[in-house]
């Protein structure tokens, strides 16, 4: 589902942790606040929060951060602060896990107001109980697992045409996970290779198939972010792609089959 919303072998499965850490130092988000968490723990040093509202419009909000002397982000990558109501699968949400930004809900910007300064933030990040469990996730640890490392740094991924959400978004997204896109189609195997692809592309993921590349479902990024997890094992397409192949060469086969009986 994509509401704004951005709505194989089992060795590969892997929690954040587990994979191969880059060889970049862990990312510190200095933007932001103390939180509570010592892994998440930042220190301003003065920075004003450059803030960006998902799933909201909220004009009163966008006064306040200005009065008091922070601005609204352009781009997630430049965010400090973003803010919801609930969880929604948008690309600046997916985007601000990646990058271990604060999520924090609206009453963060009203208690700041009355106070004249913005307060700390880690008392108001998002929390959604029906879509944590959902997505079966803690959106607070996702956030502090991805303050120390990028999710796949060190990945290259392809995604074929017609993946929903599409190419586009979906670059935007496993970029701010540290994703290498791959624009064209991948015919050699490597390590840590994957393609994003569906039902509706299978031809196009044949030559890929045929060299044991991992294809699987747009599921793997946009679940796999909310977990903070690698995990291939859960979203398998080549299988199904490779049935589907199979079951139509065989449909032609036997519809050759019977066309030449019919003719003798």
């Amino acid at each position: 589902m994509f509401f704004q919303e951005v709505s194989a072998s089992a060795s590969k499965v892997s929690k954040k942790g587990d994979h191969q850490p880059p060889s970049t130092p862990s990312r510190k988000r200095l933007s932001q606040d103390i939180t509570a968490s010592p892994s998440l723990r930042r220190k301003s040093f003065g920075i004003k929060p450059k803030v960006m509202f998902t799933g909201v419009v909220d004009e009163q909000g966008e006064r306040i951060i200005k009065d008091l002397g922070g601005s609204m982000a352009e781009t997630i990558q430049e965010c400090t602060h973003l803010i919801t109501d609930k969880i929604r699968r948008t690309v600046k949400l997916l985007g601000g896990i990646s990058l271990g930004i604060q999520i924090i809900t609206r009453q963060w910007l009203d208690d700041s107001k009355q106070a004249g300064m913005f307060l700390d933030s880690s008392k108001y990040i998002l929390c959604d109980k029906a879509s944590e469990k959902q997505y079966k996730f803690s959106l607070r640890h996702s956030i502090e697992i991805a303050t120390q490392s990028s999710m796949l740094e060190g990945y290259k991924i392809h995604v074929t045409k017609s993946v929903k959400p599409p190419p586009q978004t979906m670059a935007e997204i496993l970029e701010c996970s540290g994703a290498q896109v791959l624009k064209s189609l991948p015919k050699k195997k490597e390590d840590n290779m994957v393609i994003i692809s569906c039902d509706e592309d299978k031809t196009l993921c044949q030559p890929a198939i045929s060299n044991g590349i991992d294809i699987v479902s747009s599921e793997f990024i946009l679940t796999g972010i909310l977990r903070q997890q690698i995990d291939i094992q859960s979203y398998p397409l080549l299988y199904k792609l490779f049935i589907s192949s199979f079951l139509l060469e065989f449909r032609l086969a036997f519809v050759k089959k019977f066309y030449f009986i019919y003719l003798l």
